[in-house]
């Protein structure tokens, strides 16, 4: 698998927070929403979802001051991510233009599209046992861990000592989660998913903040 390992990378030249967007009228209606063609230009943010993103990014302008300006935030180009990462992006002041990548693109749910969102707990029950599998159309998840971790990659050779900032979705984010935490990527399901706007170091397991609506 051509992606970057933590431990064979001990020493990254940039530091990572993991952000996933806020609670979206796809999270209300309870459907999964993942295909860009749709989800690029609808189910955008809740009102609540709004308020979480100016929470995160409160946080976040807290705890990086007084360097905001110079983080480098990539987002999804899911609009729920996007609206999000704007938002953060302005409250933090950066210099550098907000960047979409669809390497941060929320995973694929193949035939699961629209449909209820439950669905999802039995995709990461079938994860543990086959993280290549590609049923239903569903994105493996050996994918969505090589294009997160080549992201990382580009990241890392284009920058140095930056504060960086990746705006996406709970599965590409959980899945990341496991190069820097040392878990099989098919037992992400072991990883506590991500809340709406939460923040997470990803050279730390622990949970560096949290603004959920739980």
């Amino acid at each position: 698998m051509a992606a970057l390992v933590a431990s064979d990378e001990p020493g990254l030249q940039n530091r990572y927070f993991a952000v996933r967007h806020g609670q979206a009228e796809s999270n209300v209606q309870k459907i999964i929403v993942s295909n860009p063609a749709i989800g690029a230009d609808a189910y955008g943010l809740t009102d609540l979802g709004m308020e979480q993103a100016k929470q995160a990014g409160g946080k976040l302008k807290a705890l990086l001051s007084p360097n905001c300006a110079e983080v480098v935030m990539i987002s999804s180009r899911f609009k729920r991510a996007r609206h999000t990462a704007e938002i953060i992006h302005g409250l933090l002041g950066c210099a550098q233009p907000l960047e979409i990548d669809d390497l941060l693109n929320e995973r694929g749910f193949g035939s699961y599209d629209l449909k209820d969102s439950s669905i999802v707990h039995e995709t990461w029950k079938n994860d543990a046992t086959d993280a290549v599998t590609t049923q239903h159309g569903i994105e493996s998840v050996m994918n969505v861990l090589m294009r997160t971790s080549k992201l990382v990659k580009q990241l890392e050779d284009t920058y140095a000592n930056k504060n960086i900032i990746l705006v996406s979705h709970g599965d590409p984010l959980r899945i990341l989660l496991t190069m820097f935490t040392h878990v099989d990527p098919g037992q992400h399901g072991s990883i506590r998913h991500f809340d709406n706007a939460e923040i997470r170091e990803l050279t730390d397991p622990n949970i560096l903040d949290t603004c959920s609506n739980k």
